[in-house]
């Protein structure tokens, strides 16, 4: 994929036949996470899972409190804004740890009782697994045209810093 770099198709090079190597996102997802705590911090796609999670919880205590409306079948739904080879973000969906650059970046959206058809948010975080989540030219260009997606599109921007600094 030229947006991901994800392979699109695996071959075996002797028989030339469609092979598969399984899942080489679970290992990678693994070894992001345990070099972020190693570093007393969360890997950024975690927080993606934590705000389901929270969003579960609202709305048991929603229900709980006698509250009428259905809960939606999507409660959270993500897609990764990725930095294209022109410049301009993309949306892509990909598993986590195929970024090259430290900052990354989603539009999330979120179902509430308040907002039950979902409320759009851009939330960035900095990859403490990629060179400790420091802030360069990459990551720079990423958090200022992901700022940018939300001002025009009039969405609130969450940024949350993880970082060794």
């Amino acid at each position: 994929d030229p947006i991901t770099g994800a392979p699109a198709k695996w071959t075996d090079a002797k028989s030339g036949e469609a092979a598969s190597l399984g899942d080489p996102n679970e290992g990678r997802m693994e070894m992001k996470r345990q070099l972020a705590r190693a570093a007393d911090s969360t890997y950024a796609p975690e927080f993606l899972g934590m705000m389901k999670v929270e969003l579960i919880k609202m709305w048991s205590a929603y229900k709980d409190a006698g509250g009428k409306r259905p809960v939606p079948v999507d409660l959270f739904k993500d897609v990764e804004l990725v930095l294209g080879p022109d410049g301009k973000l993309a949306e892509v969906q990909r598993a986590p740890g195929q970024n090259n650059v430290g900052m990354l970046a989603w539009r999330c959206t979120m179902a509430t009782p308040e907002y039950p058809e979902g409320r759009d948010v851009v939330l960035i975080a900095n990859d403490v697994t990629f060179q400790a989540g420091s802030f360069g030219v990459a990551e720079d260009i990423v958090f200022q045209k992901a700022s940018e997606y939300a001002r025009e599109r009039g969405l609130p921007r969450v940024h949350i810093a993880c970082n060794s600094g």
